[in-house]
């Protein structure tokens, strides 16, 4: 499962989310 991190504007990561492939 790919993994996709979530940023803020700032750059800063505030998650993750995993695809269901």
């Amino acid at each position: 499962m790919p993994k996709v991190a979530l940023y803020d504007m700032s750059g800063a990561q505030i998650g993750e989310l995993e695809l269901n492939d």
